[in-house]
């Protein structure tokens, strides 16, 4: 009796060169600094297609080339599990991720990172649906940077001026990526039972204002990318099972008992849901009314917005909802 053939792992090397091994001899690089800024964007935001590139640092001819040749010395990869995800969402293009190469690098050339902390999370990634999640937080996180860089050039080309609107990102404020997870220690209170909890944003940046006084004027944010993956209010396992609800619970307690300051050093931290349409946002809304506001939370600690809204507005402009269901333009926050 014949035995089954041996199943083979695909070569991808052989279909796309973007999945080629690095060249073992080093492709040489020419480490201009808008390399090195490309690099660095890596590092900050963890997964990036090519909009996502363009957006932050301007298009070019040889952009694709360039991409390539980074790709041939081992300074980013092209994560696999793309191929089942971009077969899905066809808007995507080309994903890639720092190596540790690329790490050591850019440590060498006196940039503010440690390379020894840096882990190359996305080779880790088996479903599309974890790279969908960490490209959704950064379509939201370049979005708004791109909105603020355009919006200063706007200014300073009409008046002169320097705007005052400026962003500060997770490694600026805390030392580590987007790609690291921040928790601090918090409680939920559900029915009189108080149990405690931690809470992981996916991201922690800051807004400084220039409609508010210098000793006001920051404001710092901690983002949520929700994927419709969670219930609203599980009433029967509320904690069991993970629940928006829950979440926004954990952060206003944090801010009730001063975790927020003592544990990350901040005056105030609004959590900011990305959720997906807007139909979700306002059912979650609809139970925030009887179980957050309702128990005296306060609705401007927490924003929502869908994707939805983000493909007609950028994250400046568009309108958020508050926790009561309330629009708010997040420049104009007090």
């Amino acid at each position: 009796m014949t035995g089954l053939a041996k199943r083979t792992k695909r070569d991808l090397g052989k279909l796309n060169p973007r999945f080629k091994p690095p060249t073992v001899d080093g492709h040489r690089i020419n480490f201009t600094q808008r390399t090195l800024e490309r690099l660095f964007a890596s590092w900050r935001f963890g997964l990036l297609d090519e909009l996502h590139l363009q957006k932050l640092l301007g298009s070019y001819g040889r952009q694709s080339h360039r991409e390539l040749e980074l790709s041939k010395a081992g300074l980013i990869y092209h994560p696999e599990a793309q191929i089942p995800l971009r077969a899905v969402c066809t808007d995507i293009s080309w994903i890639t991720a720092l190596s540790n190469n690329g790490a050591d690098v850019l440590a060498s050339k006196a940039y503010r990172l440690d390379p020894t902390a840096h882990r190359e999370r996305y080779r880790r990634h088996k479903s599309y649906n974890a790279m969908l999640h960490d490209l959704n937080r950064s379509d939201f996180l370049v979005e708004l940077e791109a909105a603020i860089q355009s919006l200063r050039k706007r200014v300073a080309k009409k008046a002169g001026i320097e705007t005052k609107l400026s962003m500060r990102h997770q490694d600026e404020l805390l030392g580590q990526p987007y790609t690291e997870t921040i928790s601090f220690p918090s409680m939920a209170v559900w029915k009189k039972e108080h149990r405690p909890l931690k809470v992981e944003p996916d991201g922690i940046f800051s807004l400084t204002l220039p409609n508010l006084p210098s000793d006001r004027a920051e404001k710092f944010f901690a983002l949520e990318i929700d994927q419709d993956t969670e219930s609203n209010v599980r009433y029967r396992n509320f904690w069991e099972q993970k629940s928006v609800l829950k979440t926004m619970i954990a952060y206003a307690e944090a801010h009730k008992r001063g975790i927020v300051q003592d544990k990350l050093g901040f005056p105030n931290l609004r959590a900011l849901f990305v959720t997906t349409t807007d139909r979700h946002m306002d059912n979650i809304i609809k139970d925030a009314k009887t179980h957050y506001i309702a128990q005296g939370y306060p609705a401007n600690a927490i924003l929502f917005v869908s994707r939805e809204r983000l493909e007609k507005f950028d994250p400046l402009s568009v309108e958020y909802k508050n926790a009561a269901g309330h629009s708010v333009v997040i420049t104009e926050l007090y």
